[in-house]
């Protein structure tokens, strides 16, 4: 069965989908001369790719797929795939955010290596996307039942206190609007800090 809280993952995933393309298209942006680049732009969209997946997504459903594989005759090979790869995607998130840190945008070299690293993580991520949509989640819908969803929802609980899933939700959701905006408009001065991941909870 479905239910809202898997609702909510598919429809974190349409916006991160949202921000992996508006960060390739950046990232062209960054490698040609004839551009000009904002590094505090890119700065939040590495923030937003380190904090959002680590903090919130890729917990809510590491209490989804673990509680999927106390189940019994069923495929469980996508899903250990898949909460694997959440820590390589993690780590690999954190790396690039050093490695522009370090960035020498004077070297051609250097520029041309970063893009080419970034290009291979997009595609990582993406694919990532693509496997929980069209084999993980669908199984979730098979095989739970009310009573799964409801244990799901007091782990869960747990892990994000009170109304601090709805509140983080709502963050993200406004710097993907003030990234996608800016992009376009090319006008940075609006553009929100980034996030904050100290947090009381």
């Amino acid at each position: 069965m479905s239910h809202p809280i898997l609702d909510r993952l598919q429809s974190d995933h349409q916006e991160l989908s949202r921000f992996l393309y508006s960060f390739r298209l950046y990232m062209q942006q960054l490698i040609d001369p004839s551009s000009s680049s904002d590094i505090a732009l890119i700065l939040n969209m590495l923030d937003f790719i380190n904090v959002y997946p680590e903090n919130f997504h890729h917990p809510v459903e590491d209490v989804i797929f673990a509680h999927l594989m106390t189940k019994s005759n069923i495929d469980l090979t996508d899903v250990t795939f898949i909460m694997n790869q959440h820590q390589q995607l993690e780590a690999e998130t954190r790396e690039i955010r050093e490695d522009f840190q370090t960035l020498s945008f004077s070297s051609r070299g250097s520029l041309d290596r970063f893009f080419d690293d970034v290009m291979v993580y997009i595609d990582e991520q993406n694919a990532h996307l693509f496997l929980e949509e069209s084999s993980v989640f669908p199984l979730i819908e098979d095989v739970f039942s009310e009573d799964d969803w409801l244990t799901v929802e007091g782990l869960i609980d747990q892990h994000f206190p009170g109304d601090h899933w709805e509140e983080f939700q709502s963050e993200i959701d406004q710097m993907i609007t003030d990234i996608e905006r800016v992009l376009v408009s090319g006008d940075y001065r609006d553009l929100q800090a980034p996030i904050d991941v100290q947090r009381d909870y």
